[in-house]
């Protein structure tokens, strides 16, 4: 989606800058988080996908679970495009 991105660590996260936004990705022993450095992105997502358990601004992928990568793609768009919180390029 963005072939430009950087790669870098935030708050202890590997995490992908593009533009002025950032999204982030971490591994954990029974599956992946997902950070869109943005908690509203995710209300959507709560409401479509409500057996996927999330947080105040995390997704967490169980391996068992099917990734909905639509709905991913969606708030990977937004969290790039529209940042909560820009990050200086």
């Amino acid at each position: 989606m963005y072939p430009d991105a950087r790669i870098g660590i935030s708050y202890g996260v590997p995490t992908y800058w593009a533009k002025s936004g950032r999204v982030g990705l971490a591994y954990w022993s029974g599956g992946v988080s997902f950070y869109p450095f943005g908690g509203d992105y995710l209300d959507e997502f709560r409401a479509e996908h409500p057996t996927i358990k999330t947080s105040k601004g995390t997704i967490n992928f169980k391996v068992s679970e099917k990734v909905p990568v639509m709905a991913l793609k969606k708030i990977i768009r937004q969290s790039i495009e529209h940042p909560h919180h820009p990050v200086k390029p």
